[in-house]
């Protein structure tokens, strides 16, 4: 089982390294090294990525805002500890 695997991870180094020495012979023969079609999914990608990015900016400042909303009005909610229950306290329990 060592061997396969040690196999396995042999083929993918020798792979990454074929993979990186054409795309440095291509660069240095200032060749594209994508073909138009994976420049297309590249910029795809990245542009999605980007959107993603904003809305994850805007959902992070959205329950932010919420979070806060829901800090004041436990602040300025009357004396029930917050709306916290604490053990032996409420419905259910009996004194001892």
């Amino acid at each position: 089982m060592v061997v396969l695997v040690l196999g396995m991870l042999t083929c993918v180094a020798t792979g990454g390294v074929v993979l990186g020495y054409v795309a440095r012979e291509a660069r240095r023969e200032e060749r594209e090294f994508w073909t138009p079609e994976g420049e297309r999914l590249i910029a795809d990608a990245r542009r999605r990525s980007d959107e993603l990015r904003q809305r994850s900016d805007e959902l992070r400042h959205r329950v932010g805002a919420g979070a806060e909303r829901v800090r004041a009005r436990r602040l300025t909610s009357p004396g029930d500890g917050g709306g916290v229950a604490h053990h032996g306290e409420g419905e259910g329990h009996r004194a001892v």
